[in-house]
């Protein structure tokens, strides 16, 4: 969590109008002296995409491995059981077929419109996936839109 937030810090202050753009959006949900509420995060989706695409270009983990417990084939490769295998994180979030600008910082990207193209549901998966994936998940997202939030307030 505190990696994240760390580099979510960093991108916004290298784009100094995202920053003032995002700073904006949450004076406009969260009034000053305010309780900050899951309905405010839930209002800010600028928040979550700012954290999608953080974790997109810095991935807490670099790699998911697996053992394989089957044959398996993988783009025309036979695969078999017993062979370790990992998804580079790192690696797949930064190629161009997965994501148009991979190495710029564009939070809106993320946007449900996808100015960008669509995302492939696999090319980014800081947290894992499925029964596999990361019990923590909810958890520290919360925590860094209550940080990013509250550092955002003017």
């Amino acid at each position: 969590t505190a990696l994240t937030v760390g580099f979510a810090l960093y991108l916004l202050a290298r784009n100094q109008e995202l920053q003032e753009e995002l700073q904006q959006k949450v004076d406009a949900v969260v009034k000053r002296n305010e309780p900050l509420t899951p309905e405010h995060i839930a209002a800010l989706t600028c928040i979550s995409h700012v954290v999608k695409e953080t974790l997109r270009l810095y991935p807490p983990a670099s790699a998911t491995a697996r053992l394989l417990t089957r044959d398996t084939v993988l783009s025309g490769y036979c695969i078999p059981a017993g062979t370790f295998a990992a998804g580079l994180n790192g690696m797949m979030s930064r190629m161009e077929e997965y994501f148009p600008r991979p190495l710029e910082f564009l939070p809106q990207r993320w946007q449900r419109d996808r100015p960008y193209g669509p995302i492939h549901p696999f090319a980014s998966l800081p947290f894992s996936h499925g029964t596999r994936m990361c019990i923590g998940k909810r958890l520290a997202e919360q925590e860094i839109y209550t940080f990013l939030i509250r550092v955002s307030r003017s």
